[in-house]
């Protein structure tokens, strides 16, 4: 009974799954949640620097409080055999700079801690992103790829005969525009010009034999002398 109820929950699994792969727009959900990631991570940069520097403004003032400490020490010294009184009150300060130092270790110890610890955090997300990111492009690629396949599978499955006969028809007009449209040669200057003397030298010989031949030009040509 129980593999009977097995298979029927992993067909019906099968099959929600089918149904939402077809559905769903995976690289759109994909890119949906690497934004929000993006802004998470984003977000928790800025909280990190912010409490980055609240850490250094609380060691600026226990450092602060430390040279407090250290002056009433040394005053207390000056003048403790001259003046007893102002010495205590000095001391008295001192201890009370002290207690201030203790305080603000407590508090420093505390967000060294959290700076540390949020710091971590965002270095893996970092590190996630950067690997879904990763992830999402080598899929993109693969699913690229597949669907040009899977065009082309199908494209060698189907009958290309009336595809073939517009590529026929396509090459047939291209090879009538290029039989009607004649070519122009590039023009040669030198060549031409070479053409024209060559011309004009027969044209002359042409000319020359007209001449010779003719009696009336001979007549003309003595009579001219």
């Amino acid at each position: 009974m129980m593999n009977v109820f097995q298979r029927v929950t992993a067909t019906v699994t099968r099959s929600i799954d089918k149904v939402v792969d077809q559905l769903e727009n995976q690289d759109a959900v994909a890119e949906a949640t690497l934004r929000q990631v993006r802004r998470n991570a984003a977000e928790a940069k800025v909280r990190l620097a912010a409490l980055a520097r609240d850490r250094d403004e609380l060691a600026a003032k226990l450092d602060s409080l430390e040279k407090v400490a250290r002056r009433w020490t040394e005053r207390a010294a000056k003048i403790g055999r001259a003046d007893e009184d102002k010495a205590l009150e000095c001391l008295r300060r001192r201890r009370h700079a002290q207690s201030q130092i203790t305080q603000t270790q407590t508090v420093l110890a505390e967000y060294d801690a959290r700076v540390e610890q949020l710091g971590a955090s965002v270095a893996q997300m970092d590190e996630r992103l950067l690997s879904l990111t990763q992830k999402r492009n080598v899929l993109r690629t693969r699913d690229a790829v597949s669907n040009a396949q899977g065009t082309l599978r199908r494209l060698q499955e189907q009958d290309c005969d009336g595809l073939d006969a517009v590529y026929e028809r396509w090459e047939a007009r291209l090879l009538a525009d290029e039989y009607t449209t004649p070519v122009a040669a590039p023009i040669d200057e030198f060549e031409r010009t070479l053409d024209d003397e060559e011309e004009q030298l027969s044209l002359q010989a042409e000319l020359a034999c007209v001449l010779d031949e003719d009696p009336a030009a001979e007549k003309s040509s003595d009579s001219g002398v």
